[in-house]
């Protein structure tokens, strides 16, 4: 790889089929940015600046960064950096061992610091953000000299509207990467983006509804990613099952929301009992079997529909009758709840939890087929085994 790029920036004549197309590309874009590729250091923010960018962020970076901290617990102790980068390449925040910050700094991954193309030639970040696409930039594919014994690994994130507002990034030596840091990042972006929207959505509950206001946006700071994740997917996987069913559609919107906030009542229970990876006692199990009636109780006070409420109160209670609260069984549990108790089921089965590994989504779907007509229902079951 060395050889061909001398042979470019020498202007000599290469074989480009070697070469991967994203990565000629770019080189050719620094070439007519006259990008220097023995460069040693580019534009950085004054620190008055700089404190505008993180401004102008602060919604990014609220979002980013407890992702960012998530993926940081893999790579801890390595000489691997995560970045957060703007829309534009500059570096908003950066994750590494404290033993590598030196070497960080020499090389200007420091906030402030721009990582477009146009200034530091192909680079994860800057040609991820061009090009709109993740993307990995392997040793000497990188136009810049200084940084051929790198391999960075980057994936745009967008908005809702679908807008490119920044970048996230893993970066090291080149000999210690491997081609899941690019899978890791993707996916860590997909989580951002989803709390973007799930945002997006509370905005619209509070729209709806002021009286909720407080209530929710306590319990979204206090719980972790996790439970905002859980929650957006089991909305998602409800209405992918909701529409298999074929529910009208001006139902939808209220199961969006019963869905959403199926959990809501997990507010009132210690943080010690929701997290802990040893097997409840029968006194903690009974604190989370309250969280149904809770969560009824708070959208009760905040004059939420009926079928809200009573979804969020049912979504526990078990085809055959031996869920909870209440112990009602077959068609009196409402549909809202029967569609819930799939879709909350299917992702806690999939997901890590303190206490478990995820099963994989055919063990899952295995599960949901051996559990119907006991704690699901049958027709909505395998509906939901259809879509999935």
């Amino acid at each position: 790889m060395l050889h061909l790029w001398k042979k470019f920036v020498n202007d000599e004549e290469l074989n480009t089929s070697i070469l991967r197309e994203p990565i000629y590309e770019s080189w050719l874009r620094c070439k007519i940015c006259r990008v220097d590729p023995l460069l040693t250091t580019g534009p950085k923010l004054s620190p008055g600046d700089l404190k505008l960018l993180l401004r102008d962020n602060a919604k990014l970076m609220q979002v980013a960064i407890p992702l960012m901290e998530d993926l940081y617990q893999f790579i801890k102790g390595s000489r691997f950096v995560i970045i957060l980068a703007d829309r534009e390449g500059y570096i908003l925040k950066t994750l590494a061992n404290s033993e590598i910050t030196g070497h960080l700094t020499r090389h200007n991954v420091i906030p402030g610091s721009n990582f477009s193309e146009r200034f530091m030639g192909t680079h994860a970040i800057g040609t991820a953000l061009y090009t709109n696409s993740p993307i990995q930039v392997r040793g000497e594919e990188h136009f810049l000299k200084m940084y051929h014994s790198w391999t960075g690994s980057a994936a745009p994130i967008h908005s809702p509207e679908g807008d490119v507002i920044g970048c996230l990034c893993i970066s090291g030596p080149a000999d210690e990467t491997h081609i899941h840091n690019l899978g890791m990042i993707v996916s860590t972006v997909n989580s951002i983006e989803k709390q973007f929207l799930l945002k997006d959505t509370i905005n619209e509950l509070q729209e709806l509804n002021n009286g909720l206001l407080d209530t929710l946006a306590l319990v979204l700071d206090l719980k972790d990613n996790y439970t905002a994740n859980h929650s957006f997917n089991v909305m998602n996987y409800s209405n992918l099952l909701a529409e298999q069913y074929g529910l009208p559609p001006d139902q939808m919107k209220e199961l969006r929301y019963a869905a959403l906030l199926h959990d809501i009542g997990k507010i009132g229970i210690p943080d010690s009992i929701l997290n802990k990876p040893e097997r409840l006692t029968d006194e903690e199990f009974e604190r989370i079997k309250e969280h149904p009636v809770t969560g009824a109780k708070l959208l009760k006070k905040a004059r939420f529909s009926p079928t809200i409420i009573a979804a969020v109160r049912h979504h526990h209670e078990y085809f055959d009758g031996r869920g909870y609260p209440d112990g009602i069984k077959y068609k009196d549990i409402p549909l809202f709840a029967r569609i819930i108790a799939v879709a909350d089921s299917f992702d806690a089965m999939t997901t890590y939890r303190v206490y478990k590994a995820p099963m994989t989504k055919e063990a899952a779907k295995e599960e949901i087929w051996l559990c119907r007509r006991k704690q699901f229902d049958p027709e909505l079951a395998e509906l939901f085994l259809d879509c999935v």
